[in-house]
């Protein structure tokens, strides 16, 4: 089961939606890359266990999620453990138009920043930080020396889902300072 929030200008607007999700493995023929099968030659999908919340952005930056948006999302903030938050998402841009080029074939886990999360409960002054990239792409051509901009012809938004899970999730890395003299 999933739960599905999407952030409006001024108002935070939830929409809860059950269902059953049916992922279908696909074959090395239509370029997917492989990721771990049960014996049968079944997908797991992430999807396919625990409780999950979905969330789209439209433009790429980085969010914040606090208590009070987890909380009227339907996460029970009192009783979870920050340290076992996980975001999955796969970014922006379209998907490749060839069936041959290699795709990913489930979410990537992302790395975030959760603010607090060293005490074992979420508080009210705590908060999550992540990357999120928006359906558009922006590059940099380097023989041509300039930038580009492809929009998402098909979607003006980017889902990420949020987890609670079993095991610690992925966190941003520290970073040593680089000086001045880059």
């Amino acid at each position: 089961m999933y739960h599905h929030f999407i952030e409006k200008p001024g108002k935070q607007a939830r929409v809860f939606t059950c269902m059953l999700l049916y992922l279908l493995a696909g074959t090395s023929s239509y370029g997917q890359i492989d990721t771990p099968r049960r014996s049968s030659g079944e997908f797991n999908s992430v999807l396919s266990e625990g409780n999950w919340y979905k969330f789209g952005i439209t433009v790429s930056g980085i969010y914040q999620m606090n208590a009070g948006l987890l909380s009227e999302a339907g996460v029970d903030i009192n009783n979870i453990d920050p340290k076992k938050i996980k975001i999955f998402g796969n970014g922006g841009g379209m998907l490749p138009q060839a069936n041959s080029q290699a795709r990913l074939q489930d979410l990537t886990e992302n790395a975030i920043f959760v603010n607090g999360e060293n005490d074992g409960k979420f508080d009210n002054n705590d908060f999550i930080l992540f990357y999120g990239q928006g359906p558009d792409d922006y590059g940099y051509d380097r023989p041509g020396q300039k930038f580009t901009y492809r929009k998402n012809l098909y979607s003006d938004t980017t889902y990420y889902f949020l987890t609670i899970g079993s095991t610690n999730g992925q966190r941003v890395a520290n970073q040593d300072n680089l000086g001045t003299g880059f």
